[in-house]
């Protein structure tokens, strides 16, 4: 099992704000995080926008796509 970078392994999820500024921060699009984590761009925008509940599974995954995606791209 992957632990998540972000809260360690703690189950501390972020609030929705953290994942959008995050992504923005490293440059990245919607719809490339989203492909990279296996969702829909929409479904992101929804957990992004307070609008779904994250899941632990869902946070781990988009920690580790930013860290994937931001090598590559930066």
């Amino acid at each position: 099992m992957t632990i998540c970078p972000r809260c360690g392994g703690s189950g501390k999820l972020p609030d929705s704000s953290w994942m959008r500024s995050t992504r923005l921060e490293k440059g990245l699009s919607l719809r490339e995080v989203a492909n990279e984590i296996g969702i829909s761009a929409s479904y992101l925008s929804d957990l992004e926008r307070g609008r779904r509940n994250l899941s632990h599974n869902i946070n781990t995954r988009f920690c580790n796509a930013l860290i994937k995606l931001g090598d590559r791209n930066g």
